[in-house]
């Protein structure tokens, strides 16, 4: 009887063991994204000191330049993935700066990006969106395509021919919870193409960058010519 009753007892626990596995298995399965990204934010936490934001998780990736580079910077593509933004201080109305393609004089074939500022601030944008020609507000990145996930401690080398008057290249950088300039530099004006380059590297606790050309002068239909843009990280 005993043999039995303990043979039963045994049976039970192997039972409850079996059930308590698949539970923990499927939990493991179902939740593994989940666990990553905890354990993402516990690990700069505990290291770095740094609490992630997660909503910023939600709309921007980790590493935009792990699968992507810097589409169109010679513009072989037309104005896809550059942008304008407006000049009201909700950046709702378009300005009247022109973005125009140009293939007389340009500095590589098929083309050169004219940019006529007609208003200040003259400023474009590189966005993730190809289709996107206009951003309401390029630093809200719950309405923005322009932010572009970045590491920290990682090496940024923007480079560019330009020539008339100088455009200023302004790198903002997304910490945990807000937007700075990590960057911003002011190249002077040239009657012929020049090249002109920036090199910075990430804080540790870098989220995101984001790429902004402005045209420095204030005079009206002040003319930036931009070709060949390009940026690396190392």
């Amino acid at each position: 009887m005993n043999i039995k009753k303990n043979t039963s007892i045994l049976l039970g626990y192997c039972f409850l063991a079996v059930l308590l596995f698949f539970l923990f298995f499927y939990c493991g399965i179902t939740n593994k994204n989940t666990k990553i990204k905890s354990s993402k934010k516990i690990d700069d936490f505990y290291s770095k000191g740094i609490v992630r934001n997660s909503l910023i998780d939600r709309f921007i990736e980790d590493d935009y330049f792990k699968k992507n580079t810097l589409y169109n910077g010679d513009f072989s593509q037309g104005l896809s993935h550059w942008a304008t933004t407006g000049i009201t201080e909700n950046f709702v109305q378009e300005s009247k700066n022109r973005l125009e393609l140009i293939q007389e004089k340009c500095f590589s074939d098929p083309y050169s990006l004219k940019v006529v500022a007609m208003e200040y601030p003259c400023r474009i944008f590189y966005s993730k969106n190809k289709n996107e020609s206009f951003i309401r507000n390029p630093w809200n990145f719950l309405k923005s395509s322009a932010w572009m996930g970045m590491p920290g401690k990682k090496e940024i080398i923007i480079s560019f021919y330009y020539k008339g008057y100088g455009p200023t290249i302004i790198l903002n950088i997304m910490p945990p919870n807000s937007s700075k300039d990590l960057v911003s530099k002011v190249f002077q004006e040239s009657t012929s193409w020049n090249k002109g380059e920036i090199r910075c590297i990430t804080p540790a606790d870098c989220r995101a960058i984001l790429l902004q050309i402005q045209v420095t002068s204030l005079v009206p239909e002040a003319t930036l010519f931009l070709d060949d843009i390009t940026l690396e990280v190392k």
